[in-house]
């Protein structure tokens, strides 16, 4: 499993929604100042304790020896001279942190064994203030005499700043299975996460396994019915009741038969179009309002060929729940921007 987790944060109403991906989402907000003036950003606590967990994703399995972090940030305040860590990103094995940065006030990165222990190295000048976005990816060796660090800053083809070398471990393990983003002091300043990516480099089908570029997340809404089976709460088409940038209850579709299912025309990208397209997501949000147990899912279909998203349990609260398409399924390759556009994709009863 090569991707490990990826969030853009847009179609989130509230941070609770991002929990059936996240671990947690908490000592956090989402926030309308994006990278690209679309969509939103995950705001880090400005109010918050040394250690208070902003986010953090615990994953079912170990990653391999290598991975590959990918976000945009920006620091909504100016920077200062101190040297002070305002926020870090921990990467666990099990409980004990492997290595770790941090996002240093005056503008610069710091990189660790450990939780902020022995330092390895210090990435002056990695990030600007005042209102400003910069993206990173972060390629890590876990090992504990060829480890490293290697950071590309805003789309560059080559290393901005490298640590080679170094013991990058704690454990007796060449992996992670957990990672966090805490207050590296109180009440730090704010920043903001835009198109955060984690992945290892397993070699998977259809995805990525090294550095991957400069990648955005982008919404593409319904625009269409193509099979409206669903009830709807208003008007007269299923699509314009789920077509809201930020989840909303103000109006939905709504059903309680197993293997119900709308399937929405899209408009397909506005420019630019995407020459390489990484992945691709079918995100709902749902909740229950009946007695029992129930299970949804979601359905894609191209070419005539339909795929369908492994039944989730929902309840009483909104949840958002991501299904991953990264292939394909008619062609079994990586999509191309013509093909989702003429996809249709949907939420479903899967009982």
């Amino acid at each position: 499993m090569a991707t490990i987790i990826r969030d853009g944060f847009d179609f989130y109403a509230t941070t609770a929604e991002g929990n059936t991906l996240w671990s947690s989402l908490s000592n956090c907000t989402l926030s309308a100042s994006s990278r690209f003036a679309v969509g939103q950003s995950l705001a880090l606590v400005t109010s918050g304790l040394t250690g208070d967990i902003n986010f953090q994703h615990t994953f079912g399995f170990n990653s391999t020896d290598t991975l590959i972090l990918n976000f945009a940030l920006r620091r909504t305040s100016g920077i200062t001279g101190a040297t002070t860590g305002e926020h870090r990103f921990l990467f666990l094995d099990d409980a004990t942190v492997q290595f770790s940065f941090t996002i240093d006030e005056n503008g610069g990165m710091r990189f660790f064994r450990g939780n902020v222990a022995t330092l390895l190295g210090t990435y002056s000048g990695a990030f600007a203030g005042g209102g400003s976005w910069n993206h990173f990816q972060i390629k890590i060796v876990i090992s504990d005499a060829v480890g490293s660090f290697e950071v590309r800053r805003d789309g560059s083809d080559f290393n901005d700043f490298e640590v080679l070398s170094v013991d990058t471990k704690i454990t007796a393990n060449s992996f992670i299975n957990s990672v966090q983003c805490v207050c590296g002091q109180n009440n730090p300043a704010a920043h903001q996460i835009d198109d955060f990516w984690l992945l290892d480099s397993s070699v998977v089908a259809g995805e990525p396994s090294n550095w991957i570029g400069d990648v955005r997340a982008v919404q593409i809404m319904p625009n269409s019915d193509s099979i409206a089976s669903f009830g709807r709460s208003a008007g007269s088409t299923n699509f314009s009741n789920v077509d809201e940038l930020i989840a909303s209850s103000a109006d939905y579709v709504f059903g309680s038969t197993p293997g119900q299912a709308d399937e929405y025309g899209n408009a397909g990208f506005v420019a630019p179009v995407p020459d390489v397209i990484q992945g691709l997501s079918v995100r709902l949000v749902a909740l229950k309002t009946d007695a029992g147990p129930r299970t949804v899912g979601s359905r894609i279909r191209t070419n005539g060929v339909a795929a369908e998203g492994a039944g989730r349990t929902i309840t009483a609260a909104a949840r958002s729940y991501v299904y991953r398409h990264d292939l394909n399924p008619d062609t079994g390759v990586a999509w191309t921007a013509a093909e989702i556009a003429a996809m249709t994709f949907g939420p479903r009863i899967a009982t």
